[in-house]
């Protein structure tokens, strides 16, 4: 009976980027016997896994997002919450009556749901843009000065464009709207070319807010495709 061994081993070292190193073990063990022995064949896989000191990636911007989505949830559960104590004491007429009477009441409504679409999900949703950016295509803004200037735009104008237009949105909406309610339930009778003249000084004011918003996310735009564009390492 002659039996030969083989014993085949190898090593894989992969550096992804300079962030991770994986050190993958493959060991083959194969025993052949001769003429009236039945084969028998083992294979043993052994795969390990090795964290280099940079294994952790740097994901500033994702967090930097994700941080100004959730103070933006903050800002709009606080402000619902007032909402619903001022119906009990606090404004007079609620809010509940102005968003029912409808008319310069909507511009609230508008106000209130585009804060949670656009400052809330809108710049969780920019965090993942940047989240894709830094961990699956492993670019750094850091290493583009252009790029990290652009981000810092995107995340001000989105987040300082945004909180103001919409503010004022419910500003106007609930002054406008409030105007148009009888005198019996605390609004002035208005009607709807008064509350016209109550809603227009809104008008520019929230018109440069929304542009400041855009050009904030037109410049997040830009430094995702300087950053793409970038070569890895």
């Amino acid at each position: 009976m002659s039996i030969y061994k083989s014993l085949f081993s190898t090593r894989l070292i992969r550096q992804n980027n300079g962030l991770e190193l994986c050190s993958y073990i493959l060991i083959v063990k194969v025993k052949e016997y001769g003429n009236d022995s039945a084969k028998n064949s083992t294979i043993n896989i052994n795969l390990q896994m090795h964290n280099g000191e940079n294994h952790q990636l740097n994901l500033v911007w994702t967090r930097r997002f994700i941080t100004a989505a959730i103070v933006q949830g903050a800002i709009i559960v606080g402000l619902t919450v007032f909402i619903i104590f001022g119906e009990i004491s606090i404004l007079e007429p609620g809010v509940s009556r102005v968003i029912a009477g409808g008319g310069a009441g909507t511009w609230f409504t508008l106000g209130y749901v585009m804060y949670i679409v656009v400052g809330v999900i809108g710049v969780a949703v920019s965090a993942l843009f940047y989240l894709y950016i830094e961990r699956v295509l492993k670019k750094k803004y850091k290493d583009h000065n252009g790029a990290r200037v652009f981000a810092w735009i995107h995340l001000i104008l989105m987040n300082i464009g945004t909180t103001v237009a919409m503010a004022l949105l419910m500003l106007a909406g609930y002054t406008g709207g409030a105007a148009m309610l009888p005198t019996s339930v605390g609004g002035l009778g208005f009607n709807a070319g008064q509350a016209h003249e109550v809603l227009a000084p809104f008008v520019e004011p929230i018109a440069i807010a929304i542009l400041v918003l855009i050009f904030g996310i037109i410049c997040g735009g830009i430094g995702f495709l300087v950053v793409n564009r970038k070569k890895g390492i």
